[in-house]
């Protein structure tokens, strides 16, 4: 059970990546509740889901890179953390970004049930030249 919330995880970025949007909703339950990085109030999937693809399409080149910095599975293999790079750059300055950032994942019968993104937003916004990310976006 538990190596297979790992594989989960790699197949959320990578459906992420290639703009999949039916196969990365799959990867996520009905009930998620979500947070990102300053974010009051949890958001659930199809909020989640509108969030990542107008990410995207703001950013049409973002690319989670495959290589994890660092890839964790809880002992009860319940739970995943990944730590990974995202690269890309603005759509109207062409200014690259190399941001890092955290996702922590709660599965249940492969699908995404609780989720902690953090991104450094700071660092973000520096890489772009001002200040452009709204609320969560992975």
């Amino acid at each position: 059970m538990g190596r297979r919330n790992l594989e989960y995880l790699r197949s959320i970025d990578a459906a992420w990546n290639r703009r999949q949007w039916d196969d990365y909703a799959g990867l996520l339950d009905d009930d998620l509740v979500a947070w990102m990085s300053g974010d009051q109030e949890p958001h659930g999937k199809a909020e989640h889901v509108l969030r990542a693809q107008r990410f995207c399409a703001m950013f049409p080149d973002s690319h989670v890179e495959e290589e994890y910095l660092d890839l964790i599975l809880s002992l009860d293999g319940h739970k995943t953390c990944s730590v990974a790079v995202m690269t890309g750059s603005g759509p109207e300055s062409g200014a690259r970004f190399r941001i890092t950032f955290a996702l922590i994942c709660k599965w249940r019968e492969g699908r995404v049930v609780e989720q902690r993104e953090y991104i450094d937003r700071e660092l973000f916004e520096k890489q772009l030249g001002h200040p452009t990310l709204e609320s969560g976006e992975h």
